[in-house]
């Protein structure tokens, strides 16, 4: 990758329902999956359901950086233990260092 060359991606905080929170910053496999699931479960488009998609990008991104245990699910995640999932918008993020949830 070229020098300089920074990535921008969501940032979510994410409040569950025992009051702990996480934050995440969804990558482009977060994306992927989001794409993928998405045409497998026929869901609309992330324009159409943008709750549903900034919370499947949370989730992905909780499962990808442990902050989530592999056994929790979308639907057990979205339906039950999540209680808020807040934009904090796009942060540049440099893809040659790992920040604190990837290291």
């Amino acid at each position: 990758m070229a020098d300089g060359v920074q990535l921008t991606a969501p940032r979510m905080s994410v409040l569950m329902d025992d009051g702990s929170e996480f934050e995440v910053q969804a990558l482009n496999v977060d994306l992927i999956r989001w794409d993928r699931t998405r045409a497998q479960r026929q869901w609309p488009t992330a324009q159409d359901a943008p709750f549903l998609w900034m919370t499947f990008l949370a989730w992905a991104a909780g499962r990808r950086t442990n902050a989530l245990a592999d056994d929790v699910t979308f639907d057990d995640f979205a339906d039950k233990r999540c209680q808020q999932v807040k934009a904090l918008g796009t942060v540049p993020t440099d893809p040659t260092q790992l920040g604190p949830a990837l290291a």
